[in-house]
């Protein structure tokens, strides 16, 4: 059985669908890893390093 495309549409609507979905995630990713980058920079300013020279500061501080 063949596809058939709906009457509304452009001949080349149903080639551009798979296109579109992929810009679609593309665009929720790069939304989300906005969002956590905003998030990181609002919480403290410093997003991985903050865990490791807080450990780092710690262990100096205590010799």
């Amino acid at each position: 059985m063949t596809a058939r495309v709906p009457q509304h549409l452009p001949p080349g609507a149903s080639q551009n669908a798979p296109l579109g979905a992929a810009v679609a995630c593309l665009l929720a990713v790069v939304v989300v890893l906005g969002g956590l980058l905003a998030w990181g920079l609002a919480s403290g300013g410093r997003l991985a390093p903050a865990p490791a020279t807080a450990v780092v500061e710690t262990a100096s501080s205590s010799e």
